[in-house]
């Protein structure tokens, strides 16, 4: 009974420790057309490494990716989280879904959900004569005083 009871606690120990890393993906909202916008890639236990950035209409990449991680031990137990983010311009009003996009993570190579949204038009508009004068934006149904 005990070496039945013995190999099931080992035989969950391995699992935990060899579990496939968790992957998710999320688009920093609201996304403004016209205006930067972020994507955040998350991988459980390893840094993800993104192969190639898939081609949107009307969705400009920018260059970099920021990475961050995070580790926590609680009761010697480790638990890692790491984030890739990526800049990106909606460049018009509408809907978007982002394709699945391939990541490797130590050696395992996953994807992530497709990601739908939104990108609204701006709230303010900035008039000319509001940018010469140093003014600060107004929004549009709002009216001036004097």
């Amino acid at each position: 009974m005990h070496k039945l009871f013995a190999t099931a606690i080992a035989f969950l120990l391995a699992a935990s420790v060899w579990a496939a890393p968790e992957i998710s993906a999320r688009v920093a909202s609201p996304v403004v057309a016209g205006e930067p916008s972020s994507l955040t890639i998350s991988v459980s236990d390893d840094e993800p490494e993104i192969d190639k950035l898939p081609q949107v209409p009307g969705i400009k990449w920018g260059r970099n990716v920021s990475t961050s991680s995070n580790i926590t031990i609680i009761n010697f137990k480790k638990k890692s989280s790491y984030e890739s983010t990526i800049t990106f311009v909606a460049e018009s009003e509408g809907d978007y879904t982002i394709p699945p996009i391939k990541v490797k993570a130590g050696k395992m190579k996953m994807a992530t959900e497709p990601i739908s949204f939104h990108a609204g038009k701006r709230n303010f508009d900035l008039d000319s004569a509001d940018q010469d004068n140093g003014s600060k934006p107004q929004p549009q149904n709002a009216k001036a005083s004097a």
